[in-house]
């Protein structure tokens, strides 16, 4: 009978052990289900920030190459294949050559004021470009900007430069600028010729006019931006810079 009692106090300690094991067994399962509740949260989150990565990666991929050049960091700014920085230091540029433009203006009419009723003064200028080309060297060369300055030389030869066209005018192609002023100044990036084109029409007044050539005037494109934007100076301001040019060399020689 003892052996009996002892048997089952055995089994009894057995099952209380088992009992302690199972309940043991179910805590760390609860726990493992609480660890894999998180990695699988974990594992959605890493999943969502893997998607955003693959979506900035593909926007950046989209988004146009910049680039830029040391000497001339705004101006060669380039976003994909458009010049933005051209187009910045172009606004400005133009802003500027407005402000150079009314300034050389107001010099001219404060040192040729509009005679009075009755009153006889000299050669009379109808533009203000003439009187630009009239000016002694030494007053031009403390007076005007350097590109104010180019514009004055190449209006005072402009026959030899431009091109006679059906009308009788003159054309001066950007073309035709470019290789003057290269020749000349030696200068011929796009914005110089463009200032110098502007100045012309400028202070050329009625007498002078931009023309955009039509894309079907070229064989391409390239040859249009070759040529870029036209002059066309009337024959009579032409006949009139050639007088004075004449006057000037002839009163340099006396």
């Amino acid at each position: 009978m003892t052996d009996d009692n002892e048997r089952l106090e055995a089994i009894e300690a057995r099952l209380d052990e088992l009992e302690a094991e199972n309940e043991q067994l179910r805590e760390e399962n609860d726990e493992l289900h609480d660890r894999v509740a998180e990695l699988e949260t974990a594992n959605d989150e890493l999943r969502k920030e893997n998607a955003r990565i693959k979506q900035r990666v593909s926007d950046l991929e989209e988004q146009p190459e910049v680039s830029i050049e040391e000497e001339n960091p705004i101006g060669s700014l380039k976003v994909g294949n458009a010049h933005v920085g051209e187009a910045i230091t172009g606004r400005v540029s133009e802003y500027d050559l407005e402000n150079e433009l009314a300034e050389l203006k107001a010099d001219l009419e404060a040192s040729n004021p509009t005679p009075d009723t009755g009153e006889t003064t000299g050669q009379q200028h109808e533009t203000p470009l003439e009187q630009v080309a009239a000016m002694p060297e030494h007053i031009a060369d403390k007076q005007l900007t350097a590109n104010q300055q180019r514009a004055r030389f190449v209006a005072s030869n402009l026959s030899d430069y431009a091109t006679r066209v059906g009308s009788g005018d003159y054309a001066l192609t950007a073309g035709d600028l470019r290789t003057v002023l290269t020749a000349a100044f030696d200068q011929s990036h796009s914005e110089t010729v463009n200032r110098v084109r502007t100045i012309l029409a400028d202070l050329g007044g009625d007498d002078v006019d931009i023309h955009e050539p039509s894309t079907t005037a070229f064989k391409n494109t390239a040859e249009k931006k070759a040529q870029g934007k036209k002059l066309i100076v009337s024959a009579s301001l032409v006949r009139r810079l050639e007088q004075l040019n004449h006057d000037v060399v002839t009163g340099a020689e006396a």
